[in-house]
């Protein structure tokens, strides 16, 4: 099994800056973010409140709260996000 290094981007700032141009002509996805910008990706996930992808030599963790919408580039279909993600179950105290 392969390992990736993993990278947990927490601002769009950061995540602009990590970034850069994604994927190219060979992108199957358009990842918009809130402040308007976009970048393109080959493939991604949503795990929980994150979206995941690929990038270079590993996976780039982006909170899914940044992302207004990823559109499929073959199809045009449109995945929206909400700005307000659900809370993790709180954990009882002891």
């Amino acid at each position: 099994m392969k390992r990736y290094a993993v990278m947990q981007v927490r601002s769009v700032a950061t995540a602009l800056a990590i970034l850069g141009v994604a994927g190219g002509a060979e992108a199957d996805f358009l990842v918009i973010l809130r402040n308007g910008n976009e970048f393109q990706v080959k493939s991604y996930e949503v795990v929980d409140d994150k979206v995941i992808y690929k990038r270079f030599a590993g996976k780039v963790v982006i909170p899914a709260s940044i992302v207004a919408e990823i559109i499929d580039l073959d199809t045009g279909e449109k995945r929206s996000f909400s700005r307000v993600l659900p809370e993790s179950p709180q954990q009882p105290r002891r």
